[in-house]
């Protein structure tokens, strides 16, 4: 009785095994899972049919704006790979209960992207929409204060398409915007807008002076604040257009290179010269990033600018009491120091020499008591190649007093 009873229980569950074996063999085991759906007992040949069907997508946004896509309005297609297949072993199917198995399908789509534009476009899910705004620094009541940013509910519709797209490809029904809004950059928390506003109140007050000698020049108060700035990405910076303008303008008032100079001559006559080669020009960028330096020290300071030319003073009359005169008519050469004729040299002028103000350049000492002074492609000198020749020993008379940087005025 207890043999036969056996022989029963054992039949019926090999007959049981061989069904679900049978059944299995065209059916998905269970616990089976394709792209995240539960596809357990689903005919094997329509798992793909089933995971690709397109659905109609619902958008949620704040303030109860709404978007519902139907994939059939912008033409979205599924392309689904042909050579996917659900390869599953029927004989372990009792085994299956108590084990997951996940496939995944990698489709790729088609999709209408004028039919979609159009469809976000018709909703107007922004019509009414809030703008974020960043965080900003402002100039109140004198000082420096962070404006808190703004958090508004704008959609960014580049983002929004991709969630559809992506919604769309993962067979969502219903999805709720999280990531989409346009959101401010820039926080009031944020360490760099604190730094820079920290450092523009630091620098609001600064005073930096530059010295002419006869006049001085002061960069402060909104002049000097409107050289400064706060950058989203960068933070505090400098506003070199305006430091190069504030230079533009310190260069007009006190550059005498290459402008026009007022001389009485040894014969008490008035002339206007060019100063071709001659005076003081202010380096643009060299100051433009002095400015800068010198702002980073955070204090009151007087500087000189920098110069790419210079001249004999930084006085109004930048000639002053030593110079050159060269009377082309006369033929002469005279060395005025302290105010006073202190030599007059004849000269022998190969070639007439163009008008103006030049820089005495170089000074070379040779052999023989051959002494050179140069200027603007011009020589003094005893040598017969010289343009404007001198007797050596008259030449050298004059040779050690003269200095650097003084003035030959040829008229």
């Amino acid at each position: 009785m207890k043999k036969r009873a056996l022989i029963t229980t054992i039949l019926f569950l090999f007959l049981v095994y061989f069904s679900g074996t049978t059944f299995f063999a065209f059916y998905a085991l269970p616990n089976t899972y394709v792209n995240g759906y539960n596809m357990s007992f689903v005919e094997k040949s329509k798992i793909v049919d089933r995971n690709a069907d397109i659905r109609t997508l619902t958008i949620n946004a704040t303030d109860n704006r709404k978007l519902i896509i139907d994939a059939k309005e912008v033409d979205f297609n599924l392309k689904i790979p042909e050579d996917f297949k659900i390869e599953q072993n029927p004989f372990s199917w009792p085994l299956s209960f108590f084990d997951t198995k996940k496939y995944n399908i990698n489709f790729d789509y088609t999709i209408d992207e004028d039919k979609l534009n159009k469809k976000i476009y018709q909703t107007q899910l922004n019509k009414n929409a809030k703008k974020s705004y960043n965080a900003y620094i402002s100039y109140l009541d004198d000082e420096y204060t962070i404006i808190p940013e703004e958090v508004g509910n704008e959609i960014d519709t580049n983002k929004l398409k991709d969630t559809i797209k992506k919604s769309l490809l993962e067979q969502r029904e219903d999805i709720t915007l999280k990531n989409e809004y346009i959101k401010p950059t820039v926080y009031a928390n944020d360490w760099n807008i604190i730094r820079a506003k920290n450092k523009l109140n630091k620098l609001k007050d600064i005073e930096i002076s530059f010295d002419f000698n006869d006049t001085i020049h002061k960069l402060k108060g909104a002049q000097l604040r409107d050289m400064m700035d706060f950058d989203e990405k960068e933070g505090f910076v400098y506003k070199d257009s305006e430091i190069e303008h504030y230079v533009d303008d310190l260069k007009k008032e006190t550059d005498t290179y290459d402008k026009p100079h007022t001389i009485n001559t040894v014969e008490n006559k008035t002339l206007t010269l060019n100063a071709v080669d001659y005076g003081w020009e202010i380096d643009k960028q060299k100051t433009v990033e002095l400015i800068k330096d010198t702002l980073d020290d955070a204090e009151n300071k007087t500087i000189e600018p920098v110069y790419s030319k210079q001249a004999k003073s930084r006085l109004k009359n930048d000639i002053q009491d030593e110079y050159i005169e060269i009377d082309q008519q006369n033929k002469t050469l005279y060395y005025i120091n302290n105010y006073k004729i202190t030599k007059s040299i004849p000269l022998k002028i190969t070639q007439p020499l163009p008008k103006g103000i030049y820089n005495i350049d170089t000074k070379t000492k040779g052999y023989s008591k051959n002494y050179t002074l140069g200027f603007y492609r011009h020589t003094i000198s005893s040598e017969q190649n010289s343009d404007i020749q001198a007797n050596p020993n008259l030449l050298e008379s004059i040779y050690y007093d003269v200095t650097d940087n003084i003035a030959v005025i040829v008229y």
